[in-house]
């Protein structure tokens, strides 16, 4: 039926924290005799169910990344499918319903920055250089080609720091959030894209706001019912937790809740069985 896997989200979906110079590689690769992989995405679910499948994925999840990312991103993705493709397309989306997430364009770059607005002073390593700010951002966190140098770093952090200052709001982004990914599920639903949703407050949970308040709003705003090739399943973090699928479940004395090699690959299982329950 399927012929494409489209996956959209954050480091929990493009492998992050399995790059090849992470700890985590050397464990899987040289102590538990794992064989190795050229990047990260390879060994992520996405990658894992697209061979179970005998398919191709297309991995457009990025450490980082927010929900407004996902959304401008797979706007971009189907402009260039025709129904065909459309159809015939697995949507699979990891979302990041975490406020402190949003991304900016830069006139400079002409690319877009992942953006990370805190509460409080967090220390980020800019070339060697540790700098305390309310933000952090960049172009790609995992690509040194894309990194900024210290002094272009600065000069954006001033401007962002301002911004954020001045114009961001925690609890009026986070309702935003929710009405753009209600926004966004209706695109789909329309399109009749096979794709999944989590029906749970769960979902609501990373926002670190009042659930039942944005529970309200979702479930008032959204029917699933209007596409019959939705798949529904738990949130993806949930189910790592739930299941021990992370990377501090599976190797000793780690604490990053990135799925592990082999959580990959068991979410990868859990997406096929929905696939074959539908």
């Amino acid at each position: 039926m399927f012929k494409k896997i489209y996956v959209n989200g954050s480091s929990l979906s493009c492998g992050g924290s399995l790059e090849l110079d992470s700890p985590n590689y050397d464990y899987y690769v040289n102590q538990k005799g794992v064989k190795s992989w050229k990047n990260e995405k390879e060994v992520s679910y996405g990658n894992v169910l697209a061979n179970k499948l005998g398919i191709e994925c297309f991995n457009d999840s990025k450490q980082g990344g927010g929900l407004d990312r996902i959304i401008r991103k797979t706007f971009d993705y189907i402009d260039n499918l025709s129904e065909e493709e459309i159809r015939t397309t697995l949507f699979i989306f990891d979302i990041p319903l975490q406020p402190s997430r949003m991304e900016l364009y830069s006139k400079e770059f002409q690319d877009h920055l992942v953006v990370s607005v805190y509460d409080r002073e967090w220390e980020n390593n800019v070339d060697g250089k540790m700098v305390k700010s309310n933000v952090s951002f960049s172009r790609s966190y995992k690509n040194p080609l894309l990194r900024l140098p210290y002094d272009t770093y600065m000069r954006h952090n001033l401007l962002i720091s301002k911004f954020a200052k001045e114009y961001y709001d925690y609890e009026n982004e986070t309702k935003r959030l929710v009405r753009q990914l209600i926004l966004f599920y209706n695109f789909l639903d329309n399109k009749k894209i096979t794709y999944n949703i989590d029906l749970n407050d769960s979902l609501f949970t990373a926002s670190g706001q009042n659930c039942d308040e944005l529970s309200v709003i979702y479930k008032n705003n959204y029917s699933y019912k209007l596409n019959p090739n939705i798949l529904v399943m738990d949130t993806l973090w949930l189910l790592s937790v739930e299941n021990n699928w992370r990377l501090c479940d599976e190797i000793e004395g780690s604490d990053d809740s990135h799925l592990g090699y082999y959580g990959n690959i068991k979410y990868a299982d859990y997406i096929l069985d929905k696939l074959n329950k539908a």
